[in-house]
């Protein structure tokens, strides 16, 4: 269902499949009823029609690169106007209709997310805004995907765009279990022994070491140091500190995100 450029006066979007909605043009928001459970479902943003929709962009700018313009003298068929001399429309101009697409479901979610920016409806609210950032990103991302992803990768799924506090938690714990196999391969110092997986001959001693070296890995992300396991000389003394970084960098993450979501 395409909802475009109309003011959506006394409209009634409770028990409808948002999924299938997409919004397209100037439209008005101000009188419709959201259904809040649907809203808390990510097939909200009409994920499905936006890929559709991009497919058929894509293959639609094989021809539209090459026109011009377009003019309907009110009757007939409408006049194509060519680009002259073999030239082509500039690649900023690719890509309009997923553009617009996106447009409208950000005015959307702006829309819901003011709505249910208030007490009773927190949860609605971090939901909306979350879905709302997501759309931002991707619009942002549609001509520009290499040089966005390090900033909506670290918006998104380590901050959670604020409103996901599993989001820099679950981060947390995927980095020390991954700094858990650098250090086992570097090695790691214990009672004055430097060891590494090489140096183990079964499966249960491989399983032990690694988890020595993850109990090392988490003591290091949360800067205890109790010192009975330390970097051995070398190699492994480069991932620990960057370790203790990134570790405490998600942890005062999660400390933000979690204390913005409970008193917002």
């Amino acid at each position: 269902m395409f909802l475009s450029t109309a003011s959506l006066k006394k409209c009634d979007l409770s028990k409808v499949d948002l999924s299938s909605c997409i919004f397209v043009g100037d439209c008005s928001f101000e009188s419709i009823n959201i259904d809040a459970e649907d809203l808390n479902s990510f097939s909200a943003i009409g994920i499905e029609i936006l890929k559709t929709i991009k497919i058929w962009d894509k293959e639609h700018w094989k021809n539209r690169k090459y026109i011009q313009s377009v003019t309907f003298p009110g009757v007939g068929e409408p006049i194509v106007n060519k680009m002259e001399n073999g030239k082509v429309q500039p690649k900023s101009k690719n890509n309009i209709i997923i553009r617009m697409v996106y447009s409208g479901l950000i005015d959307f979610y702006e829309f819901a997310a003011d709505k249910y920016d208030n007490q009773k409806g927190r949860g609605v609210f971090s939901r909306a805004h979350f879905v709302l950032s997501w759309l931002i990103d991707e619009k942002s991302s549609i001509n520009n995907k290499l040089t966005t992803l390090p900033k909506y990768f670290i918006s998104r799924w380590v901050a959670g765009y604020g409103d996901r506090p599993e989001s820099p938690i679950t981060a947390w714990l995927l980095s020390v279990a991954l700094f858990a196999v650098l250090l086992g391969f570097s090695g790691i110092e214990i009672a004055e022994h430097t060891v590494t997986f090489f140096d183990q001959c079964s499966f249960n001693e491989v399983f032990t070491f690694y988890m020595k070296s993850l109990y090392f890995s988490v003591i290091t992300a949360t800067t205890v140091g109790y010192g009975d396991i330390g970097p051995s000389n070398g190699i492994s003394m480069a991932p620990s500190p960057l370790n203790a970084i990134i570790g405490m960098f998600l942890y005062t993450t999660f400390t933000v995100v979690m204390v913005r979501r409970l008193f917002r």
